[in-house]
């Protein structure tokens, strides 16, 4: 039997590793075991496992906090914006890596200074406008500033995708008849699904996750996101830590499933165009 020999640098490198996982990990554990407590248990043993596991914290939660409402309206945010993003951003990545004219370096260097404007600092114009046109509690509204602060990004990513396509592909696919508009749908599309993927997943944390814009924005209680929800436990008096807890895990579990379901795809996009060959 062979037995392997680790330098010491080899271990060094894996207990860095390991110190960094248990910093990625233990929050989440900290939160799931939380959320089976009460305050006076979270305070008592806030690293101990919870006397009992009822979820009586989801179920307050999902039900008296209205959770539920603010889980399908941060659902439809996300998902709608995202796919606009994906429908716009591949569009015009296509256009902008496949076309020359005139003004195609100006148009790809005024998306990037788009990555330049801070949402904060917008923050104050937009909600002003948004009054003065009264267009608060307008998802519409909401969901085209969501498009236009992660579009420049979206553009970014799927552009140095598609610019390291074959145009071989593309070319035959002209030859065979079909118009610019089909080569992207029959042909671009469909190799560009990593590097869309990972646009997507990164736009839906961005959105799923924002709490600026819905909370100067909607003021309507049945329109308000799962981010200001959230909210809701924070008492002028008290806090109900383990009710925070248990929103927070659901609001994680989306985007944690869309990842893992999408892990390989996200790995490839970020991977594809490193190498020429």
């Amino acid at each position: 039997m062979k037995i392997r020999k680790f330098s010491i640098w080899t271990i060094l490198k894996y207990a860095v590793l390991l110190f960094f996982v248990v910093i990625m990990v233990y929050p989440l554990i900290f939160a799931v075991l939380s959320s089976f407590k009460n305050n006076l248990q979270i305070f008592d043993n806030p690293f101990g496992a919870p006397e009992s596991w009822a979820p009586t914290n989801y179920q307050l939660a999902w039900v008296q906090a209205d959770f539920a409402v603010y889980f399908r309206n941060s659902l439809f945010l996300s998902v709608v914006s995202v796919l606009i993003l994906c429908v716009l951003g591949t569009m015009a990545a296509y256009g902008l890596s496949r076309f020359r004219f005139k003004l195609n370096n100006l148009a790809y260097m005024v998306f990037s200074m788009g990555m330049m404007i801070p949402m904060h600092a917008a923050l104050v114009p937009i909600a002003y406008a948004m009054g003065i046109f009264d267009l608060r509690n307008q998802y519409w509204a909401l969901i085209a500033f969501y498009v236009a602060f992660q579009l420049p990004i979206t553009i970014i990513l799927l552009y140095g995708f598609m610019k390291g396509l074959p145009r071989e592909v593309e070319e035959a696919a002209i030859v065979d008849g079909c118009s610019y508009f089909q080569v992207l749908i029959r042909v671009v599309v469909p190799i560009s699904i990593p590097a869309i993927a990972t646009s997507a997943i990164f736009n839906f944390l961005q959105i799923w996750n924002n709490l600026l814009f819905p909370l100067v924005l909607i003021q309507d209680q049945s329109k308000k996101p799962l981010s200001v929800g959230l909210l809701s436990f924070f008492g002028e008096q008290s806090v109900d830590y383990g009710g925070v807890m248990a929103g927070i895990i659901i609001s994680i579990l989306p985007p944690l499933i869309i990842y893992i379901l999408l892990q390989e795809k996200v790995e490839k996009g970020l991977t594809a165009g490193a190498v020429k060959e």
